[in-house]
């Protein structure tokens, strides 16, 4: 599959939510686990992307693009073979192939199990992280916490004027500013990792839209007014795909096995639309390929 993940969709939210809510089996939590789980297993493929391959075809191990199947692998689509719809950058869907829909030279093992097992973040991730948090003009501090407290997010209070963030300079050398609404709280005396999976935690509730967002922000849907379990289920899950998807420590992980475990059904108003696509904009970051919405930018 080619590295750049794929993250538009056409499809109405209300549809994805709508259909995951509405129909019974899949708001069991054995449903829910298999997708998860299989969303974790491809880091190469934009989450929203994974969850529509799931839909397709759930057991796949790999999939990619007939062309890159013949490029790569020295592999073609069998004649039979029935392609799946994901959705591709500035267009409407592209087409892929499960392996096991292919046929020719045998792909390499590692390309089969692609969970890194450093447990670290490589490069510059935590750094492209931070990058992030000034793209989307949150900032970012942390304090001397107890134990107990490994962060929050809060609402920047303004007064008689909107606070400004430093971006950068454009090529003229002008100075750019964002307009700055939220900040991240982390405890200082957390590792990388640790103040990694906590950032991935608050910017799920940001990007899931729980937050009240001010008249400036349209690029986040809000969602106010969600019970509390569905937003804790919901910022828990984000967490837990990016850390798996990373092979990193993951402190979600009790939370949403447990939770998995002894319910039968997951909270009643979930997301995936919602959780995914936050996925997906912290991938960005993540990568360092994160655009600043221009609705941010102080005019």
């Amino acid at each position: 599959m080619e590295n750049e993940k794929i993250q538009s969709s056409p499809f109405k939210v209300q549809e994805i939510d709508e259909l995951y809510n509405n129909v019974k089996r899949f708001r069991s939590t054995a449903f829910s686990r298999d997708l998860l789980n299989f969303i974790a297993k491809f880091p190469f493929i934009a989450p929203y992307n994974a969850m529509l391959i799931f839909m397709q075809k759930p057991g796949s191990k790999y999939v990619a693009t007939a062309k890159v199947w013949k490029e790569r692998f020295g592999r073609v689509p069998k004649p039979e073979a029935r392609p799946l719809i994901i959705m591709k950058l500035f267009g409407p869907v592209s087409f892929v192939f499960e392996i096991s829909d292919t046929e020719g030279k045998d792909v390499p093992e590692e390309i089969l199990n692609p969970f890194k097992a450093s447990g670290s973040l490589q490069g510059k991730i935590f750094f492209n992280l931070r990058e992030g948090l000034t793209k989307e003009a949150i900032e970012y501090h942390e304090q001397n916490y107890g134990t107990q407290k490994a962060g929050h997010i809060q609402r920047i209070q303004r007064l008689d004027r909107p606070k400004k963030m430093f971006l950068g300079k454009n090529q003229k050398g002008t100075p750019i500013y964002l307009i700055s609404n939220f900040a991240i709280v982390v405890n200082e005396n957390l590792d990388e990792l640790e103040k990694a999976a906590t950032i991935f935690h608050e910017l799920g509730y940001y990007f899931c839209g729980h937050l009240p967002m001010p008249n400036n922000i349209k690029h986040i849907r809000p969602r106010c007014g969600l019970s509390s379990s569905v937003e804790e289920f919901e910022a828990e899950t984000v967490c837990w795909l990016l850390c798996k998807r990373l092979g990193i420590k993951n402190p979600s992980e009790d939370y949403l096995s447990g939770y998995l475990e002894n319910n039968e059904e997951i909270p009643e108003g979930i997301s995936y639309d919602a959780i995914l696509k936050s996925c997906g904009k912290i991938e960005q970051m993540l990568n360092g390929k994160y655009t600043t919405p221009k609705e941010l930018f102080c005019k």
